[in-house]
């Protein structure tokens, strides 16, 4: 399905007094190395929610090494 259609049906479930605030956005970096991209969604312009790969990636990175020293920790006292 293309994004267009699909954001077209998303914004129809939006109810009536936040039409035209709320509004959602999908973004392809072609020339990046894998060609990864990002969706978010703003509400009067201002960014609310960002679903970025790459700072996703990040953060799950960063909570298994914060688990992975948690644990490291409890069997080597």
């Amino acid at each position: 399905m293309r994004w267009s259609k699909l954001k077209k049906q998303v914004e129809d479930f939006i109810c009536p007094c936040l039409r035209g605030r709320v509004e959602f956005w999908v973004t392809n970096y072609r020339k990046a190395h894998d060609q990864i991209g990002r969706a978010y969604i703003t509400v009067d312009g201002k960014e609310v929610i960002n679903m970025c790969t790459i700072k996703k990636e990040i953060a799950v990175l960063n909570a298994e090494k914060k688990l992975k020293n948690e644990s490291c920790q409890e069997f080597c006292v």
